[in-house]
């Protein structure tokens, strides 16, 4: 069954209520700040297959995401 993939920034205001409402198929992993986000992803992607869709919960500006 293929899988939604959820990264959240943990500087995303009330990110624990994001956690809470995502749907059962999807798993999750909060991006903590005080590391290198890209390279958390890449960690965690890598040991992940069959995934649908991966979703990025973060802020930014255009042309930039901070994580």
């Amino acid at each position: 069954m293929l899988k939604n993939f959820v990264f959240i920034d943990s500087r995303v205001v009330d990110c624990q209520a994001l956690v809470a409402e995502l749907v059962r198929r999807s798993e999750w992993h909060l991006v903590a700040a005080n590391e290198d986000g890209a390279a958390q992803m890449v960690r965690v992607l890598s040991r992940r297959s069959g995934l649908g869709a991966v979703r990025i919960f973060s802020h930014g500006s255009s042309g930039n995401v901070l994580l």
